[in-house]
């Protein structure tokens, strides 16, 4: 498997300048880079970081707010012992400004270079973070490159954190000021990704949706979707696709959560249970995936995405009706949404396909917009 790697890439371009430091960061050789490039879960990007970037003594000091978010680290500041605690999926680190100590795992070990406060930003030595993440790092001095494992990625809410190995793809969850404990394991490979969604549920549960997206135009996408609860996850679903529409399936409906694998759609309470579950290949085409886009008793809207046609799907009779077969359509309307149906690639457009607009008693209304002139129209459907 391919590892990868967030990278502080120093462009040979900047301007490298000896910076006046307050007398707590004061030394012979600091330099200050004002610009970096970060080349995080394997896609480049340029960034300008908000505080520039310092080399000391010849170790590397890196801001707290940067090297938090590409190591994967919760952080926490206390202004009044001046103690900066970051957690992470197995490990935390307590240190203090201006001391030569920290605590590592709840181990007491010495420090090159402290952490220091410089023109008003927390400042921390990238190779001992690193050290006591048990990663490496490397110093490519000729072309000023920094790089730095990233093992995990991490999502957050209040005080929930979450983080997924990319390799091992095993969950850990953390309440509060602690570091992460294991609590299951996904099937999404997230090779890219830099975060994830987390909805908090309760203290301790939470409901998290985790996206890749890869290839030209990201047109190859996976989600997961996964509900943790009692310090497991309860209930997950993976759902992949290819192609230029996007996902549509709703995450939630009255109190319940949706997961969808396109085959099989399961509702789902916060803590976990099941309230309803469609199988798709029985009553639709067992060849295309399925999306929920809204769900209303007696009913359900489901966009059919290789085809991209969208039915409405009677929740009590199990019956499905296609709506381009059933809208007062012009001929030639129907005749394009069925020609687009069967090549997608070649109608790659959102703009001509039906969408659903709201229930009024009963009466479902959907927009179209027509293909020949792109004039939109509105048309209903009255529920059996």
């Amino acid at each position: 498997m391919r590892k990868w790697i967030t990278a502080l890439t120093i462009v040979t371009s900047l301007c490298l300048t000896c910076s006046t430091l307050p007398s707590s960061a004061q030394a012979s050789s600091t330099v200050s880079i004002k610009e970096a490039s970060i080349d995080s879960g394997g896609d480049r990007y340029r960034v300008t970081l908000t505080n520039p970037v310092y080399i000391k003594d010849g170790r590397v000091l890196l801001p707290i707010r940067e090297l938090s978010q590409h190591a994967s680290l919760r952080t926490f500041w206390n202004a009044t012992n001046q103690t900066v605690s970051l957690y992470g999926a197995e490990h935390t680190i307590q240190l203090t400004i201006g001391s030569q100590t920290a605590a590592v795992d709840g181990k007491i070990v010495r420090l090159d270079v402290p952490a220091q406060i410089i023109n008003g930003a927390t400042y921390l030595p990238l190779k001992f973070i690193a050290s006591a993440l048990k990663q490496t790092v490397s110093w490519d001095s000729p072309n000023r490159i920094i790089t730095l494992p990233s093992l995990y990625v991490m999502g957050m809410d209040h005080n929930l954190t979450y983080w997924i190995n990319r390799d091992t793809k095993h969950v850990y969850q953390a309440i509060g000021q602690k570091r992460g404990n294991l609590i299951g394991k996904v099937n999404i490979d997230l090779y890219y990704s830099t975060d994830f969604e987390v909805k908090k549920l309760s203290e301790s549960s939470a409901y998290i949706k985790a996206i890749e997206a890869v290839g030209v135009n990201n047109r190859i996408r996976t989600t997961e979707r996964f509900i943790a609860a009692k310090n497991m996850i309860v209930k997950q679903s993976v759902l992949s696709i290819v192609g230029d529409f996007k996902d549509t399936s709703i995450d939630t409906s009255n109190g319940d959560y949706v997961l969808t694998n396109g085959k099989q759609t399961d509702f789902v309470t916060p803590t976990g249970q099941q309230t309803a579950s469609y199988h798709w290949a029985a009553p639709l085409n067992p060849a295309y995936n399925y999306l929920v886009e809204h769900a209303e008793a007696p009913f359900l809207i489901v966009r059919e995405y290789e085809t991209q046609h969208l039915i409405v799907y009677n929740r009590e009779t199990n019956k499905p009706v296609y709506l381009h077969e059933v809208l007062n359509l012009p001929a030639k309307e129907k005749q394009f949404l069925i020609q687009a149906a069967a090549d997608r690639f070649a109608y790659p457009s959102e703009d001509s396909i039906i969408t659903f607009v709201k229930n009024d008693n009963g009466t479902l209304s959907f927009r179209y917009t027509f293909a020949s002139d792109h004039s939109t129209h509105t048309y209903t459907y009255k529920l059996d």
